[in-house]
Order: structure tokens, then C-alpha cells, then sequence
């Protein structure tokens, strides 16, 4: 895979390697629903898309205040 200087160490980069590897595999699990490295590879680049659309580019901060949440590491990917 080759990778820009930038990503070479983004939690998406890392996410998206593992997605690749490890594919079925549990990243963690919460509340009793189990998550895989596809699944958060897939869910943090739909929202990172969903980020874009709304304009955010690189750069920009991105805040989460809420409960504990998948979702949690879904932005932290994303963003």
C-alpha cells in the first residue's frame, strides 16, 4: 500500500491496514455488539465522506462530547 508522508501514521491509516488483515477479527466490543477492524473501516469512512460533504477539510477540529460510544472511535477514525 503506498501511503503519503501525512497518512503514514493516521489512525485511519491504521485502521484501514488492519481492515485489510484482519478483516473478521474484533477490534472491541461494547455493550455486548462486537466490532470488527471491516466494520470500523467501513462505518469511519462513511462518516469521514459525511464530514467532507459538509465541508471540513484538513486541518479543521472536530469535537465529540457525548456518552461512551462505538461512535466515539468511528470520528476519532474519521476525522
Amino acid at each position: 500500500m503506498t501511503q503519503t508522508n501525512s497518512d503514514a501514521y493516521s489512525i485511519a491509516s491504521l485502521i484501514r491496514e488492519r481492515a485489510q488483515e484482519l478483516t473478521d477479527t474484533t477490534i472491541f466490543t461494547f455493550e455486548g455488539r462486537k466490532v470488527t477492524y471491516q466494520q470500523l473501516h467501513q462505518d469511519s469512512n462513511r462518516l469521514a465522506h459525511g464530514l467532507l460533504s459538509l465541508g471540513l477539510q484538513k486541518g479543521d477540529r472536530v469535537a465529540y462530547l457525548g456518552k461512551n460510544s462505538p461512535f466515539y472511535f468511528e470520528l476519532i477514525a474519521a476525522a
